[in-house]
């Protein structure tokens, strides 16, 4: 958990449901897709199969403490009442890429179509280190990891009513 003081709260920050016409951005780390394969030990994946055990992701605390100084600054001056770039922000956690994916969509009452995922391994591995955000502005979230040294990739766009993963 966490415990903090806000001196003077102007706004609020974004809250974790897509919206029509929303890229979906993927900001941290994804394999290539001729790296060995995301593990999925101690995933909810492999929970509700039975494969309890097996090792989780490694947490790189370097890049972690990089992703999450880049989604500080994305959503910080919401809480000046500015506009930000990021309509929606969610960290990728239990369930992975396509729980993180369903719970905003459902949020916003809307769906999505992404592509680009390596497989059933990339939607529900639990690597640490990952956000979800929803923009109407890519290039800014693209200059912003960029300049955070922080790898992002564009997944798909929030639209319709129903979830679909391309491939």
């Amino acid at each position: 958990g966490v415990l903090g003081i806000v001196d003077e709260l102007v706004g609020a920050p974004p809250g974790a449901a897509l919206s029509r016409g929303d890229t979906i951005v993927l900001l941290g780390e994804r394999d290539a897709p001729g790296d060995s394969p995301h593990p999925l030990g101690g995933s909810a994946w492999a929970a509700r199969r039975g494969r309890r055990g097996g090792t989780p992701p490694v947490l790189d605390p370097v890049a972690h403490q990089r992703v999450c100084d880049l989604v500080v600054d994305l959503v910080a001056p919401s809480l000046r009442g500015e506009s930000v770039a990021v309509s929606a922000v969610r960290d990728v956690s239990a369930g992975g890429f396509a729980v993180t994916l369903a719970e905003l969509c459902c949020n916003g009452n809307i769906g999505a179509t992404v592509a680009g995922l390596h497989g059933h391994r990339e939607l529900f591995c639990e690597k640490p280190s990952r956000f979800v955000v929803a923009t109407r502005d890519p290039d800014a979230i693209g200059f912003a990891a960029q300049a955070a040294g922080v790898p992002i990739s564009l997944l798909g766009i929030a639209d319709g009513d129903r979830v679909v993963v391309e491939g």
